[in-house]
C-alpha cells in the first residue's frame, strides 16, 4: 500500500500514476489539504481524479481529521462514493469516533474494508466486528494487535482487554516526552533491525537521557 496524498495536487496525481504503473497492491490518499472538502461529494470529486490516475489499483482514503482538518461523515461518504469511484475499496479510519467508524463499516451493505488506525482503540474495534487495522505500534509491538484479534475470535475478552491495556501503556511511554512520530521512530531503532533514523524538524527528538529512560520503560513490554 503506497501513500500518495500530498499538498500540491499535481504531485498527488503523478504519484498515483506512478504507483499504478508499478502495479502496487493498493494506494492510500489523504484529502485535498488546502482547498479542504466540506461535503462528501467534494471529497468524492477529488478522489475521482486520483482514481482516474490509477484506475487499475485499489484505492483507499485516509480519514485523519485531527491532522487534515477534514471531518466528513465517512458512512455518508461511502454510501455516495460506492457508485462513483469504481476502484474505491475502503478507508483507513484514524479517529477516536468509534461510533462513526462502525457506521462506516456497515455503510453500503458492508462492501468496504475499514482499517482502524488508532493504537488505543484496537481491542474495542475488534470487539465490534472490525478485522483490519493499520497502527504505528505494529512496527515494533505487533504481538499485542495480533493477540487481540485472536483473543476476540476465541471470545476471550479479558485477554484482549489486558493486551489493549499493555499496548496503551506502551503508547503512553512512547509519547511521554514528545511526538508519537519521534517516539515510534526511536522504538523502531531500539527494538527492531530497521533503523528509520530520527524525526525531521520541526519535530523534536528525545534527548540521550530520555532515550535511555524510554528504553528501560519499554523493555518489559517486548
Amino acid at each position: 500500500m503506497v501513500q500518495v496524498g500530498g499538498a500540491p495536487f499535481p504531485d498527488v496525481v503523478e504519484l498515483a500514476r506512478h504507483a499504478d504503473n508499478l502495479q502496487v497492491d493498493s494506494i492510500l490518499t489523504m484529502p485535498e489539504l488546502y482547498f479542504k472538502p466540506k461535503k462528501p461529494q467534494d471529497l468524492i470529486n477529488y478522489l475521482r481524479f486520483v482514481s482516474a490516475a490509477a484506475p487499475n489499483t485499489p484505492l483507499f482514503y485516509y480519514h485523519h481529521p485531527a491532522h487534515t482538518g477534514v471531518n466528513i461523515d465517512m458512512a455518508e461518504f461511502l454510501e455516495q462514493a460506492a457508485e462513483q469511484i469504481p476502484n474505491l475499496k475502503g478507508i483507513k479510519y484514524t479517529s477516536n469516533d468509534l461510533a462513526g467508524a462502525y457506521s462506516a463499516l456497515k455503510a453500503a451493505r458492508g462492501k468496504f474494508t475499514i482499517f482502524i488506525g488508532g493504537d488505543y482503540l484496537i481491542e474495542p474495534a475488534f470487539a465490534l466486528g472490525f478485522n483490519s487495522a493499520i497502527a504505528t505500534s505494529m512496527n515494533v509491538f505487533p504481538r499485542y494487535s495480533t493477540g487481540m484479534l485472536e483473543a476476540i475470535k476465541q471470545n476471550q475478552l479479558e485477554i484482549a482487554r489486558t493486551l489493549q491495556q499493555n499496548l496503551t501503556n506502551v503508547m503512553n511511554i512512547v509519547t511521554k516526552h514528545g511526538s508519537k512520530v519521534a517516539g515510534m521512530k526511536l522504538a523502531m531503532n531500539l527494538f527492531t533491525p530497521i533503523n528509520v533514523g530520527l524525526a525531521r524538524p520541526p519535530l523534536q527528538n528525545p534527548s540521550p537521557y530520555r532515550i535511555e529512560e524510554i528504553k528501560d520503560l519499554l523493555e518489559p513490554f517486548l
